[in-house]
């Protein structure tokens, strides 16, 4: 991991310079001129959080695959991006270090870790409207990104955290107009490189879009199919909907709603059932400070998909603060305080558990290259 860590601070101090000679090949197709762009840039995200829980071991929680250091400076997320952009096809091999792939491609084989994304995408008609991507790539099931400034808050939600971050698979993808997007996926599983051992489905999922940031944005996403081997077959569905709401010049408000329903027994008509919702209220101000409040519940009773020590029942609601600030247009500098509270206890503390979790991260991000 060391050794990983060093190669991509590397790449990424050296992305500066190489983005600014970005090679371009032309090429004539029917009369028309098209250029083939290679680049190369990076990402990067140190971070260091207080549990006021103090946990003994340096995790903080088994649920978050982000931040989730318990007094320390670390990386959550380095990345370096290489990339070939042509106007009917295009290629992008992402490499990444940090402790979220440590944490959350820990069931992976080893050295498919560094991956962030890996795909290769083709143009189907002379417009590019129609769109052929196969690989690993990014899920389309949450509005919040790795890219931590992407994000009006600095911590992710607790479902977000839940959910799968990354497929691999393929997804076909119609951009009708200039701010509308319509999507299928086909993936080996829920979060897995490689099909599930004695599963012989496959997930799938939609994804329908509308952004338009001045006005109004809309996100709808589905996914369903199972995480279990033919033999103990338990049929999963995933729904969520997202709405980002301007307020006037310098606010805005997202609202959100996730559901998972899985079976409870194969073949059985019962079944366990996930709520999340929450809303985020952001405000920019004096051009590079931005600040924003959550307020999120989360409702996993028969632990679909959440995992923590606790044997009772994970339900929890909580509020968050940030103060974020922009510094030389490509670095974030960001302060967050977080509160979670259960009416069980779930949160481990010393020996045992309590109803609550409070904690701090501050974040420092930084883009070698902007898109």
């Amino acid at each position: 991991m060391k050794k990983a860590t060093f190669l991509l601070l590397v790449l990424l101090i050296s992305a500066k310079t190489w983005a600014q000679k970005d090679s371009t090949f032309t090429q004539t197709s029917e009369g028309r001129t098209d250029s083939l762009k290679f680049k190369v840039g990076g990402f990067m995200e140190v971070f260091y959080s207080y549990d006021f829980n103090e946990p003994t071991t340096g995790y903080r929680q088994t649920f978050f695959v982000n931040h989730n250091r318990h007094n320390e400076f670390n990386i959550n997320l380095a990345l370096a991006r290489f990339s070939a952009e042509h106007p009917r096809y295009h290629a992008f091999v992402d490499l990444q270090a940090g402790t979220y792939p440590h944490d959350n491609y820990a069931r992976e084989d080893q050295i498919m870790k560094s991956i962030y994304q890996s795909y290769v995408g083709v143009a189907l008609d002379k417009r590019s409207r129609w769109w052929v991507d196969a690989g690993i790539f990014l899920s389309h099931l949450s509005f919040e990104s790795l890219l931590g400034p992407k994000n009006p808050t600095t911590t992710r939600l607790i479902i977000t955290e839940n959910i799968p971050y990354y497929l691999s698979g393929a997804k076909l993808t119609f951009f009708p107009a200039p701010k509308w997007k319509l999507m299928a996926v086909m993936a080996n599983g829920w979060q897995k490189i490689k099909r599930e051992p004695g599963s012989s489905l496959f997930y799938w999922g939609t994804d329908i879009s509308y952004r338009d940031p001045e006005k109004f944005s809309f996100h709808w996403a589905t996914f369903f199919g199972s995480d279990d081997p033919d033999t103990a077959r338990r049929s999963r569905y995933y729904s969520n909907v997202d709405v980002g709401i301007p307020l006037g010049k310098n606010f805005k408000l997202i609202l959100l709603y996730h559901q998972i329903w899985q079976q409870k027994t194969p073949g059985s008509t019962d079944y366990s059932v996930l709520n999340s919702t929450g809303f985020i209220l952001s405000h920019s101000f004096r051009e590079k400070w931005r600040t924003a409040f959550r307020w999120e519940y989360y409702n996993d009773p028969d632990k679909i998909i959440t995992t923590n020590p606790s044997p009772e029942a994970f339900n929890t609601h909580g509020t968050s603060i940030n103060l974020d600030r922009w510094l030389y247009n490509a670095i974030m500098a960001r302060i967050e305080a977080r509160w979670l509270h259960s009416p069980n206890k779930i949160f481990p503390q010393d020996d045992g558990f309590i109803q609550d979790n409070v904690f701090v991260t501050l974040s420092l991000s930084a883009f070698i290259s902007k898109n």
